[in-house]
């Protein structure tokens, strides 16, 4: 089973909030790696997510994927306040700093973070905060406006009631988010993927998915960066390299990261 493969620690990261973390350092020991790597699954995941990204990074790099609060084996309290963007960035500020040594200017490992889904945004804005120090961010399946889902009305529903309709989000969460084939069980892969998705899902608080669609005020709010390497990464014919100017995506970037120093897509 998959949360065998990988232990996690429940972590005191902040006051008050513990996270569940799951270490392993390079082959070749802690020390001699040049790179820390932290993955960070999107909302309503968990970092079983990352399992086979775990295990090839970790041949040469020091890896840390965490559960974010409500995933997972992370904590899952009923408190609407838990679950916000700008709770869930801390979260991910203070994982940085357990690898980097509190921030500090002189490391001997470069810290890079790779986020999936909403945890993009995350990510972008934990680059902009000091004194985090963050080298690189590697950007899957980002969006650059919110999805029409996530304004639904059914979202203003009670708690309550959401957790009585919980199978039928899951299974619309399902069709949105996985390829055909996945959904099909074409493979044992597959098959795997899909029992991991449902799991995943019935363990997810209302709570949790009822903060998720709200607005969070910091992501108005960014300030210049410093320099940075994004990667992004999408759906489009491979080997495709995009200038800053001509995707819609870069801009969008480029507004958040300042001197932002390559993108691809």
């Amino acid at each position: 089973m998959l949360e065998a493969k990988l232990p996690v620690d429940l972590v005191a990261l902040r006051a008050g909030r513990n996270l569940a973390l799951h270490t392993r350092d390079a082959q070749q020991g802690r020390h001699a790696a040049s790179l820390d790597v932290v993955l960070v699954h999107g909302s309503c995941a968990s970092m079983l997510q990352w399992s086979a990204q775990i295990d090839a990074l970790a041949e040469r790099h020091n890896v840390v994927a965490y559960d974010a609060y409500g995933c997972g084996r992370s904590p899952k309290p009923n408190d609407w306040h838990a679950y916000s963007a700008a709770q869930h960035v801390e979260d991910l500020k203070a994982v940085v700093r357990r690898c980097s040594g509190d921030g500090r200017r002189r490391r001997r490992r470069r810290t890079v973070i790779v986020a999936h889904s909403a945890a993009c945004s995350w990510a972008l804005q934990a680059s902009l905060d000091e004194p985090v120090a963050i080298d690189g961010l590697v950007l899957l399946g980002g969006l650059d406006a919110k999805p029409e889902a996530a304004s639904h009305p059914i979202f203003r529903f009670p708690v309550r009631c959401l957790e009585g309709i919980q199978p039928l989000l899951s299974a619309g969460f399902e069709e949105r988010a996985l390829h055909p084939r996945t959904r099909a069980g074409a493979s044992q892969e597959h098959r795997e993927l899909m029992e991991l998705c449902a799991e995943t899902n019935r363990s997810n608080s209302m709570y949790m998915c009822k903060v998720s669609p709200r607005p969070d005020s910091r992501s108005c709010a960014l300030r210049g960066a410093h320099s940075v390497t994004v990667i992004l990464t999408r759906h489009v014919p491979r080997q495709r390299r995009l200038t800053t100017g001509s995707s819609k995506w870069c801009r969008w970037i480029h507004s958040r990261v300042s001197r932002c120093q390559r993108c691809y897509l």
